[in-house]
């Protein structure tokens, strides 16, 4: 997956960091460099943190239609399946509730 080859990518451009810190390497570059990681290193844990989000949002949709099933990673399904189980022995039906509902506020309010 591609994320992993960024995260690989990152902590070699760390270790080039670091080595350079212990020559006669200008401080300012470096600290320029380390900051553009830092920065890097932001975005992707705030898109990797929205998707999950999303995920959690239209889980049922998700679910519900094969074209979107499919372009979830294998962690990101397994995630979801344990979202389902969750939710779905978190209902108890009674005469006055309706598991549809439930499931409604789920979706609207504790998952968003």
């Amino acid at each position: 997956m591609i994320l992993n080859w960024f995260l690989g990518f990152f902590i070699y451009l760390e270790e080039t960091v670091e080595e350079n810190s212990t020559d006669d390497a200008d401080p300012l570059s470096l600290s320029l460099y380390q900051m553009d990681l830092d920065r890097t290193l932001f975005l992707l844990r705030s898109y990797l943190r929205v998707r999950i989000q999303k995920i959690e949002k239209y889980m049922f949709h998700i679910r519900k239609t094969e074209e979107l099933w499919n372009r979830l990673s294998k962690e990101e399904k397994k995630f979801t399946r344990g979202k389902d189980y969750l939710l779905q022995f978190s209902f108890v039906p009674s005469k006055n509730l309706c598991t549809d509902d439930q499931k409604k506020h789920v979706e609207e309010n504790v998952l968003s």
